[in-house]
């Protein structure tokens, strides 16, 4: 892959996982702006938990493609598909 390209797919990659984040972070403030919610207590628990973690996903998942894209553009690093390794 040309340097441009990965250079691309970096930048895309974070502009993603930021989007993604965004739109976790709503759902989850959205999910507790509407408690009571009226259902039972352990489903509005579970509700919260579930939004919380797809928000804590996300949240890692832009961590990621940003130090990915940090690590290329300052060091030179070009990363591999797997797990992220600083």
């Amino acid at each position: 892959m040309e340097s441009k390209d990965l250079l691309a797919r970096l930048r895309n990659d974070v502009l993603n996982a930021t989007e993604a984040t965004k739109i976790a972070s709503v759902e989850y403030h959205t999910v507790l702006n509407d408690i009571p919610s009226g259902l039972p207590s352990p489903d509005g628990k579970q509700r919260i938990q579930n939004a919380g973690q797809r928000f804590r996903v996300a949240e890692a998942r832009s961590q990621k493609a940003l130090l990915r894209l940090q690590d290329y553009v300052l060091k030179g690093k070009i990363p591999g598909d797997g797990p992220y390794e600083p």
